[in-house]
């Protein structure tokens, strides 16, 4: 009996600390108790199994906590989530605009230019006169070419606000209206509530000015200027537009051309970026500019061998900035698995960029793993190193060309020094590993692999990790 007390005390004891987290059936758990005793004599002991679990207490979210929510995961990069968030939002006040405007902008950003416009009409249903829901819908409607309705919707906003100041400018620049864009961009300079804006509608503001000042010049000049300018602040369909129009009244200006291939290119209407680079290059075969843009024009129509072609020619004929040039070139070689010519580019690029330790990698690779000449990789990454002494990469190239070069001690010295810079280093795991497995330590180049895998999930680093652990497990 002293026993059953005893028990009976401490299952107060539990009951009373669980009374405290969550609700229980206090007299159906003692009478279970006193049950099980009498049934079982002194086997009294409480197991974890027949303690109730605690009930969770769920909250209700509100409207702002789901909106801020939403706005936490667009800061950290996850768009579909926050859509989801403020769906929620949408559904717990039915009268506010801001879920679908805030929804809107993803879809913007993400270029679904039709679902943007339909959460921005939703939200103009909800708040006719809400300013930031009319220019967004105005921004949507230019992306799908739909001037003259974006235009009217600008026009319905009265408000001093700098950002609609500014999209009314641009759209009075592109009818043509000079003084009425001038008007609205000195406006948005007013204003002033965003640098981006001001600067931008001083550039507009130039190119009037530019053309007024030339004194008997063709209104085709005047659209050849604006068009510029809308490249330069990215509102790629008003420069493409706008740029076709001169075309249509002189077919024979070789700088609209290059605009509106420009433009093409940069919306991905990549027939139209050709056809106008092509008749730029006709109209002055040795511009730079043009054979440039050409030659990445067929790099994204994988015409590679009149892609090598342009930028060759243009970098023949002086292309600026040289450096970008060669990128692509690079990039074009590597694809053909023309190596050599590859390297040459790649060494040339970290020459001219010698700070840039990312421009060390690629050579350096190219060199180990496809020409094998590990001694070449070896001097570019003592170069590496040279120039970027405190970057964790410049150890783990040095450590991986010592490796190539049968040099583990070495090679051991330096990727651990890459880790002391920055433990999270994947490559540096990947590389240590092979070290490893090379000195038949199979175990620890399991660990290393794995280490490396974790780190480098769903990049190339990881997924050669992850093979390389799978072919390790096997043996």
């Amino acid at each position: 009996m002293k026993k059953f007390i005893a028990c009976l005390a401490t299952t107060a004891i539990l009951l009373f600390v669980a009374i405290v987290y969550t609700s229980i059936d206090i007299e159906g758990y003692v009478r279970k108790f006193i049950d099980n005793y009498k049934a079982g004599g002194e086997n009294t002991q409480t197991n974890v199994s027949d303690i109730p679990e605690k009930k969770k207490v769920s909250r209700n979210i509100s409207f702002d906590e789901r909106i801020e929510k939403g706005d936490k995961l667009i800061e950290n990069g996850y768009s579909g989530l926050a859509i989801k968030e403020y769906s929620q939002a949408s559904k717990l006040d039915e009268t506010k605009a801001e879920p679908y405007i805030k929804i809107g902008k993803i879809h913007l950003q993400e270029k679904s230019i039709d679902k943007a416009y339909e959460n921005f009409a939703i939200a103009l249903k909800l708040e006719p006169n809400n300013i930031e829901a009319k220019i967004y819908s105005a921004k949507s409607l230019i992306k799908k070419d739909q001037f003259s309705e974006a235009t009217k919707i600008l026009a319905s906003i009265s408000e001093e606000n700098q950002m609609a100041q500014f999209y009314q400018g641009m759209m009075e620049a592109f009818n043509l209206d000079k003084v009425s864009a001038k008007k609205h961009f000195q406006q948005a300079i007013d204003l002033n509530t965003t640098e981006e804006f001001s600067n931008n509608a001083r550039k507009f503001i130039e190119a009037i000015e530019t053309f007024e000042s030339s004194s008997g010049s063709e209104e085709v000049y005047y659209k050849a200027l604006i068009s510029k300018v809308y490249n330069e602040i990215e509102e790629f369909h008003l420069a493409k537009a706008l740029s076709s129009s001169g075309i249509q009244e002189k077919n024979d200006y070789r700088d609209l051309w290059i605009l509106l291939g420009y433009s093409c290119f940069k919306i991905e209407d990549m027939k139209c970026a050709l056809d106008s680079f092509t008749r730029a290059q006709n109209l002055d075969p040795e511009k730079t500019e043009t054979l440039y843009f050409l030659g990445l024009t067929y790099f994204e129509l994988d015409r590679l061998d009149d892609a090598e072609k342009s930028l060759e020619l243009a970098l023949e004929n002086g292309f600026e900035p040289a450096l970008q040039a060669k990128q692509k070139l690079a990039e074009i070689y590597f694809v053909n698995k023309e190596y050599t010519e590859a390297v040459t580019y790649y060494e040339s690029i970290a020459q001219e960029n010698p700070q840039d330790i990312e421009a060390f990698v690629r050579p350096i690779w190219i060199y180990l793993e496809h020409l094998l000449k590990p001694e070449k990789a070896l001097k570019l990454a003592l170069d590496a190193l040279k120039n970027n002494p405190n970057n964790a990469m410049s150890y783990n190239l040095l450590g991986w060309a010592y490796f190539a070069n049968g040099k583990l001690d070495k090679a051991e010295e330096n990727l651990k020094k890459a880790l002391e810079i920055d433990p999270n280093l994947a490559a540096a795991w990947l590389n240590l590993g092979q070290l490893e497995e090379a000195k038949k330590n199979l175990d620890e180049a399991k660990n290393y692999y794995k280490k490396a895998y974790e780190l480098g999930k769903n990049d190339a680093v990881g997924n050669l990790a992850l093979k390389k652990y799978n072919e390790l497990s096997q043996k």
